[in-house]
């Protein structure tokens, strides 16, 4: 049975896909001055960046990886089992080779530039970016740095893909209806929780680091609850219906694990009853916040708009992008020693500026570059000699390919000799 969900757009879930993105664009962007390390960080730090990453951390990535399930569904009632693996391939796996040798050796280069680790030009780095692993003494980044995400949802797409297949038979719609009645129940939704308070609390002293296994677990779980929100409209109803208590709930639990991760008596990671404690209030929020997400997105989300269609396509390339370009332009920002807000606001700023020059130039025009970065081949291309010109054009002002450790940007490849 093809439920009737199937026919009915969710612009709800396209928008909230698209303010996750440009969450983690704001989040990264203050990962100069938070406590926690990075690959490069600002002398001076600042509570309220620290908080807001303490804070984004909670539930920012779970939210794709729910989106991404909910994708899944319909991908899944269109397509064929194969047909829907050679896409993740295309769409996941392609982009995520590309960035590793493209996207991740200048982010690299801009770290070992700032811990005096190296001296030249991004060009004379390039050779030294396959020397070792990163995390190991060495340079090449194995796991693409941010990329990372896209074969983490590439592998547990594949893991989930089976229960997928499951519950459209009839059987798993015999599990589903279950789980529909589990959640109409008073309060039975948020029973929906246990899963992540249980891994929090069972894995996480064993797995503390980020993308650890713990991380694994509850993604997969995100990916699956994001397949039955909208495989099962009744259950996106119970959401919905307890949407505004779940968010009372998620922002007083976000205030005491901030406060309490801030504070000098943060526990650290052990079977002990702080920990625990603050590992169940932990698995308690993340799915407060997705209930009080999703119910926000269908209250106010709920449309189409042509804002929506560009950014629906624009997503991929922009985080693709993103880390690349802040850490770029964050290097030369953190140089000029202004404070934390005014240093933000340039990196943000001008980082957005940036990726959306680069994506609209260059990336969306080109079907190479839109086959690169995980797109659908357009109609028309670019004509050789507007490439050629664009590329002219843009060949002064590329920070990625041409900078060397000069104080600005805009000291070229050709400069070799550097005093950074």
């Amino acid at each position: 049975m093809i439920n009737s969900a199937l026919h009915t757009r969710r612009y709800d879930l396209d928008w909230l896909r698209v303010f996750a993105i440009l969450l983690i664009f704001v989040y990264h962007c203050g990962r100069f001055f938070d406590y926690g390390w990075w690959h490069l960080k600002a002398e001076q730090h600042s509570v309220i960046a620290a908080a807001f990453s303490l804070f984004g951390e909670q539930w920012g990535l779970h939210l794709l990886f729910l989106l991404s399930g909910a994708g899944m569904y319909f991908s899944l009632q269109t397509h064929s089992t194969r047909d829907n693996v050679l896409g993740r391939v295309k769409r996941l796996l392609i982009p995520f080779l590309f960035g590793v040798f493209a996207l991740a050796p200048p982010q690299v280069y801009f770290e070992r530039l700032r811990n005096a680790e190296f001296h030249g030009s991004f060009l004379q780095f390039y050779p030294h970016y396959f020397d070792g692993l990163y995390f190991f003494r060495g340079n090449f980044s194995w796991m693409g740095h941010h990329l990372w995400f896209l074969p983490y949802l590439f592998l547990l797409s594949l893991a989930a893909t089976p229960l997928f297949l499951y519950l459209k038979k009839e059987k798993g719609q015999r599990a589903r209806t279950r789980l529909v009645v589990l959640s109409e129940m008073r309060g039975g939704i948020f029973l929906f929780a246990l899963p992540f308070v249980a891994i929090q609390m069972s894995l996480r002293q064993l797995f503390p680091d980020h993308a650890s296994l713990a991380d694994f677990f509850l993604w997969l779980i995100c990916l699956v609850l994001g397949y039955m929100i909208v495989a099962e409209p009744k259950l996106n109803a119970a959401i919905v219906h307890r949407g505004k208590l779940a968010l009372a709930l998620a922002i007083l639990c976000s205030a005491i694990i901030v406060a309490w991760l801030l504070s000098p008596n943060a526990p650290a990671p052990s079977y002990s009853l702080p920990y625990l404690a603050l590992m169940a209030l932990r698995g308690f929020n993340l799915w407060f916040w997705l209930v009080a997400i999703l119910w926000l997105g269908k209250k106010f989300l709920n449309f189409n708009h042509r804002v929506l269609k560009y950014g629906n396509e624009a997503v991929l390339p922009f985080y693709m992008l993103h880390q690349t370009i802040i850490i770029g332009i964050g290097y030369f920002a953190l140089r000029q020693h202004w404070s934390v807000l005014a240093t933000y606001l340039l990196i943000a700023a001008s980082s957005f500026a940036a990726i959306m020059l680069v994506y609209e130039l260059i990336v969306r025009r080109l079907n190479l570059m839109r086959w690169l970065f995980g797109m659908k081949r357009r109609n028309s291309s670019m004509s050789k000699t507007r490439l050629a010109i664009l590329l002219i054009f843009l060949l002064p002002f590329s920070v990625l390919a041409q900078t060397s450790a000069a104080a600005s940007p805009f000291e070229l490849l050709w400069q070799f000799d550097t005093h950074g």
